[in-house]
């Protein structure tokens, strides 16, 4: 399975870790699935990151006493109540270090403290490496280690425009479509760059993990 990452949100999480050395920094995310065309999830994709009041130094770091729940009124007041069960993420920087779960991050893992069915932990370094995992705490215990992906993706306010403007402009030729004898029928495709172009954010096939069709999330 898959963790994809929005390249803007990563810049961002760069960001904080870079701004926090030699020290490291935790934050948490919204985690959207990904299904395949068998309704299976295949991927995960972060949708926003926060980071929140935290004790750090350049080996460990953790959240003060009643942080989270500050992010969970945040939301509350924001009117996105819809969010609070995709809390799903839990990251933190190495530093300029290598990136793996320590004992202490396995130990926090299995803490559960987002008191969630499943959560997705990921480790980042300044140098653009990083690690994911997947644990499922119900309704039986598992972890899985995850694909890390950046990702490419148009930009939501820009794509709009530009429908607008395709709207306004383009109208379809009528009868049949012209046969050019000398062309061969394009057939390729958007590359690896961006998760448009990317077959399991269309619903490609791949292996859907331990969450079938009907898991609840």
């Amino acid at each position: 399975m898959k963790l994809l990452i929005p390249r803007d949100i990563y810049s961002k999480m760069l960001c904080y870790a870079t701004a926090a050395l030699p020290n490291e920094v935790t934050g948490i995310g919204i985690l959207e699935t990904v299904p395949n065309t068998t309704g299976c999830v295949q991927a995960f994709r972060v949708s926003e990151v926060r980071i929140a009041p935290q004790r750090t130094s350049n080996g460990y770091c953790e959240f003060e006493d009643e942080a989270l729940h500050g992010v969970l009124l945040d939301l509350i007041e924001e009117g996105r109540t819809e969010d609070l069960e995709k809390l799903r993420l839990r990251w933190h920087s190495h530093g300029a270090g290598s990136v793996f779960f320590s004992t202490v991050d396995v130990k926090d893992i299995e803490e559960n403290t987002l008191d969630a069915a499943w959560i997705v932990s990921l480790v980042i370094n300044t140098k653009g490496e990083f690690t994911a995992r997947l644990d499922l705490y119900q309704p039986f215990r598992i972890s899985e280690s995850l694909t890390v992906e950046i990702v490419d993706e148009l930009p939501v306010e820009l794509m709009a425009s530009c429908r607008v403007e395709v709207t306004k402009h383009l109208r379809p030729i009528a009868g049949p479509a012209p046969v050019f004898a000398d062309k061969v029928p394009a057939t390729h495709s958007q590359g690896k760059s961006g998760a448009y172009a990317r077959p399991y954010l269309k619903g490609g096939e791949e292996n859907a993990g331990f969450f079938g069709p009907n898991q609840v999330l």
